[in-house]
Parts: structure tokens; sequence; C-alpha cells
């Protein structure tokens, strides 16, 4: 294989152009994610950000590598504090609806690294997620489709932008067979995973139940109990095969089927805050981006009707 193939090759899979609307459709509903995520901060904003609350701005500056810095560490006003907390709501809306796109996912990236450089503690996985899938946000044009941008553009008379670079979407997929295969690989080494037990433990553990009157009761059934045994080695399998699993055509569905099964469960049995939700938002990567699109063209049939 010369270099010439080999480079060409490198091009389309990182540049190959995808449906905007797929993209588009991505970026809506990752600012959805945050607009919440970050709105939902506020129901224990003085434990997280208070000067006075468990996580000083000192500790947190003393816990993290140098350099740390946050917005948030400036003021010891509660009022200030909040002030700062609700404007930081506006990049994320603002990338919600496609305003100045690619500014508003740095800024929103900004303002994610200033909550985690102000009490990492509190957080998880999933804001880690969440903080990776916005940074890919930028490197595309991501407010071509769905957004302010285009409805601007198409005032102003100009041609829709119908594809963008794959960029975003190959970044995404990596990411994420990095984290399942790797996660995957770890897990076989615990015990209660070797065991077929880990599922069930962690459905056993009351501080994460969502539902512990529902879920109390199925733990004592034996049924259930095989059924979680079952389910962890599954997920175990899943995992660690990720990326086999979709780099292989006929096999790339079932992963993503049984990815939104695993994170669908936890979702509705156990409080992990956002993480099952922005692994999910990721499957959209693996999707082929014309069908999404194929979506997006039959809702605006029906909407226009």
């Amino acid at each position: 294989m010369s270099a010439t193939t080999i480079g060409q090759a490198w091009n389309r899979f990182w540049f190959a152009p995808v449906a905007a609307d797929a993209v588009g459709l991505m970026r809506a509903s990752l600012g959805l994610l945050l607009v919440v995520g970050h709105a939902y901060q506020l129901v224990s904003f003085d434990v997280i950000f208070g000067a006075d609350g468990p996580v000083p701005a000192w500790v947190a500056a003393r816990s993290l590598p140098s350099p740390t810095w946050s917005w948030y560490a400036l003021f010891d006003d509660r009022q200030a504090l909040l002030a700062v907390h609700l404007a930081g709501l506006i990049p994320h809306v603002l990338l919600m609806l496609g305003f100045k796109s690619r500014t508003m996912a740095f800024l929103s990236l900004l303002v994610q690294a200033a909550t985690y450089h102000r009490n990492p503690y509190f957080q998880h996985g999933g804001d880690r997620v969440m903080r990776l899938a916005t940074l890919s946000m930028i490197v595309v044009p991501c407010g071509a489709a769905l957004s302010v941008d285009a409805w601007l553009r198409a005032r102003k008379g100009l041609a829709a932008i119908t594809t963008v670079p794959a960029t975003m979407h190959r970044l995404v997929q990596i990411q994420w067979v990095v984290i399942y295969v790797h996660s995957g690989w770890v897990k076989s080494a615990g015990r209660t995973w070797a065991n077929g037990e880990a599922i069930y433990y962690a459905m056993s553990a009351g501080q994460y139940q969502r539902f512990p009157a529902v879920l109390e009761p199925l733990l004592q059934s034996s049924f259930f109990q095989d059924l979680m045994w079952l389910a962890t080695y599954v997920t175990l399998v899943w995992e660690a095969g990720f990326g086999l699993l979709v780099l292989w055509k006929p096999t790339r569905y079932l992963a993503v089927i049984v990815g939104v099964l695993v994170h669908g469960g936890i979702a509705l049995s156990l409080m992990v805050g956002a993480f099952s939700f922005i692994m999910i938002w990721g499957y959209l990567a693996f999707l082929p981006p014309d069908a999404l699109a194929k979506l997006v063209a039959r809702l605006r049939v029906s909407q226009s009707r």
C-alpha cells in the first residue's frame, strides 16, 4: 500500500462528508443535556459552590494538578456566586439552539472546566465524558443545520450547508471505544465481575437506588438474582468487545442496542447523574448520518403539515 493510498484513507476517515442534520441533532441534544445538568446543580448550589460549603475553594485548588482556575473561586458572596452560575447557563442554551455554535461550544467547555475546578468531588465519569463531547463539537461547523446559525444564513440568502467533515463523529467513536474496552478489561480482573455478582451488588447499594421500594423486593427474588448474574456477564463481554462489535457491520446495531439497554437500565434503577444519558447520546455517532438526516427530514415534513 502506497503512502498516497494511506493518506487518502486517512483523509476519508477524518474528513469524509457527513449529513449536517446528523451533527445538528447531536449538537442540540448535547446542549439539552448540558442545560439540564447545569440547572440541576442549583438544587445543591450552596453545598457545591458555597464559600461555606464542605469544599472551600482553596481545598479544591490543592486537590487538582496545577494550574487550577475557576471564576467561582473569585467570589464569596452567595448572590454573586449564583449570578455567575446562572450566567454559565447562557452558552449551554445557545449551543443547544445553535447560535454561534462553535464559539458557544468553546464557552460551554470553559463553564464545565470552571465548575470542575471549583469542586471536583461532586462530579463523576459522566461529567468528564460531557466535557469530551463538548470538545468534539468545536472541531466541526456544528451549527450548520437545525440551528439559529442555519436560519440566519437562510435569511441572508446564502446556500444551506448540507454536509460537514466527519471529524466529530470519529472523535466520539474513538473515545467511546476506548471507554468501553478499557472498562471491560479492568472489570474482568475484579472478583465480583468474574463471579457474576457485580450488577447485583451495584443494585443493592442503597445510596444509589432510584426506587428502593421497587428494587428491594426484586433483589430478594431468585429469578432477578439469576437475571443480574446473566446481565453481569453480558455487560462484561459487551464492554470488552465493544470495539470489535461496532467495527463489524453485522454486529454494530447489536452493540448499540445492548448499550441502550444497559444504560437505560442503569438510569431507571440507579442515580448516577448524566452518565447513562451522555453514553447513549454517543451512540448517535455510530448510526448512519444519512439515516439520521432522513429522520430529521421526516420530522420537518410532519411539522409543516
